[in-house]
């Protein structure tokens, strides 16, 4: 009972903190513009858009686990 309902949502919530405080610390723009150098070429718009969302969709799913 502890694994299903503390363990899982614990993950989750360590997830969504660590993709805010990476984001926060290192910015959005410079992981933006070191994907671009590292794969060599222009990325979508959809990235950052996807790093923004990505958080909340991870809240939510935790809440229906």
């Amino acid at each position: 009972m502890l694994e299903h309902y503390l363990v899982s949502r614990g993950v989750v919530a360590m997830t969504v903190l660590e993709l805010i405080g990476f984001a926060g610390v290192y910015g959005c723009s410079n992981l933006y513009n070191d994907l671009e150098f590292v794969i060599g070429s222009k990325l979508s718009s959809v990235w950052k858009s996807l790093w923004l969302i990505t958080p909340a969709v991870l809240i939510v799913s935790a809440q229906f686990h």
